[in-house]
């Protein structure tokens, strides 16, 4: 048997091009509802599952009793797989399932206190056989969406190397340090079709030139500051994608508009940069090489919390003219991490909240012909702030539109991962827009999908310089108001 230790080590990330995968992962439920389910059970934390395939994946559908942070719940969940078929090799599961060579957690409990913690864990057996727990390699390919809190998730494993024969057996439980809480019974499932020889095909050229009369979006997190401590893969990235509005996060504390307006000026191109940033440890920019106008709104957006005290809110914006038309733009950053109904899930609200009102206000005073909204949402909380965050904020009182990005190879809408963190890869970066505008294209720029050729032809590592993956949105006028 090859344990998911070693798995994880051989394990090789898709990188060339295929027709539309049968299965997205975008917190999405569409393409279940063909799928028939493995077990149903009207008690306790796990209601149901449903199992999937395709040539490169294994996907698992999960409905939980009630909205929940699947990386932020209040017991331990183990999906627990014998991977080879042979119940004689690998390890003992937690309720007596023979031959498990893997454990996928969520929440897993702490060592020392017996808590859930939050984000995911692997357990498996080490080279000598000890079973060990450890954080959840990219390599190994698991996702889990929505990102935010929810009853239902999909879970996503690579299909290779880690699922050896026919099939797989599997079990899922919850527990607490006191003991087991729920179960499914064991399941088992038959793969019908063949594993793939060969990597999925990009569907999604991240640098496809932009259609006329059209303007592209990019929001991106910098990472602490890494646009200025690694800035060549950043400064590729923007000449191969050309955007004419770029959203920026995690800029440092000495980031200000005249440092930006050089950095972006040395690219290649006849352009000529402007700025502008706000916030303070974790400071907010919006750049562009069109005419630009700061407005007094989005300069030192505050909220105040339920003890009425006034916070600063990370975003900024300001009116960018293209082609005549003005678009309302901002960058904003929400307060990371927790999870349904935590503290920080209720400064998001508060923060939202005064980005609406900075926004409304703008909107009023300077008419403009489009509206942006883009950045690091953290969005691991409740879905309501998104949906609040663009509620009634078009001109006519319609709601802003949430784009989509979809990595090159059409299959995930992650934007986020990092190896060796407690988190598996999640949806966080989101754009929205409105009033005239349409969205009309969104790919995440994830040049580990693409071929090496195209690595080479634009210069960029196969390695994000940022945790986060730049996004871009191309968005149109309607042609009668083109001028």
């Amino acid at each position: 048997m090859l344990n998911i230790i070693t798995i994880v080590l051989l394990s090789t990330q898709l990188t060339q091009a295929q027709a539309q995968p049968p299965h997205v992962m975008d917190g999405q439920f569409q393409d279940w509802v063909d799928v028939p389910i493995t077990h149903q059970d009207d008690s306790g934390l796990i209601r149901a599952i449903r199992i999937a395939e395709d040539p490169y994946y294994v996907y698992m559908q999960l409905d939980l009793d009630r909205p929940r942070t699947l990386q932020g719940l209040d017991e331990e969940l183990r999906i627990e797989l014998d991977l080879d078929g042979n119940d004689r090799t690998g390890f003992n599961g937690f309720d007596g399932l023979k031959g498990v060579d893997g454990i996928v957690t969520f929440s897993p409990l702490d060592a020392k206190d017996g808590q859930a913690r939050a984000g995911s864990a692997l357990i498996a057996q080490d080279r000598n056989g000890k079973v060990v727990q450890r954080s959840i390699s990219p390599a190994l390919g698991v996702v889990a969406l929505p990102t935010h809190s929810g009853d239902r998730f999909e879970i996503r494993l690579n299909r290779l190397p880690a699922f050896r024969k026919d099939g797989f057996e599997g079990q899922v439980i919850a527990r607490t340090r006191d003991g087991m809480t729920d179960q499914t019974t064991e399941f088992q499932h038959t793969f019908t079709t063949k594993s793939a020889s060969k990597p999925p095909t990009v569907i999604h050229d991240p640098v496809e030139p932009i259609a006329p009369n059209r303007f592209r979006v990019m929001s991106w997190n910098g990472e602490h500051g890494a646009l200025f401590k690694n800035g060549d893969p950043f400064a590729r990235a923007f000449e191969a994608t050309l955007p004419d509005i770029v959203l920026l996060q995690e800029l440092p504390s000495e980031a200000n508009p005249s440092l930006l307006q050089r950095w972006f000026d040395r690219l290649e191109g006849d352009h000529a940069w402007s700025a502008v940033v706000a916030g303070q440890q974790f400071r907010v920019a919006v750049v562009t090489p069109h005419p630009f106008e700061p407005i007094q709104e989005l300069q030192a957006v505050k909220g105040m919390d339920p003890r009425g005290r006034s916070r600063n809110v990370r975003a900024v914006g300001g009116i960018v003219t293209i082609n005549g038309q003005k678009i309302l733009t901002a960058s904003v950053h929400l307060k990371c991490c927790g999870r349904l109904g935590s503290s920080e899930d209720e400064k998001r609200a508060i923060e939202v909240e005064a980005i609406r009102e900075a926004v409304r206000l703008a909107i009023r005073r300077h008419k403009p012909d489009g509206v942006v909204i883009g950045g690091d949402l953290n969005l691991v909380g409740s879905p309501s702030i998104l949906e609040r965050l663009g509620e009634g904020l078009s001109l006519d009182g319609q709601d802003l539109v949430v784009a989509s990005p979809i990595r090159p190879a059409g299959d995930s809408v992650t934007t986020w991962e990092r190896e060796n963190q407690a988190f598996v890869p999640g949806r966080l970066d989101f754009i929205l827009a409105g009033n005239n505008t349409a969205i009309e294209r969104a790919v995440i720029l994830d040049a580990a999908q693409m071929p090496k050729n195209w690595r080479r032809q634009h210069n960029l590592p196969d390695e994000a310089p940022s945790d986060h993956l730049a996004i871009t949105v191309d968005l149109a006028f309607p042609p009668s108001s083109t001028p």
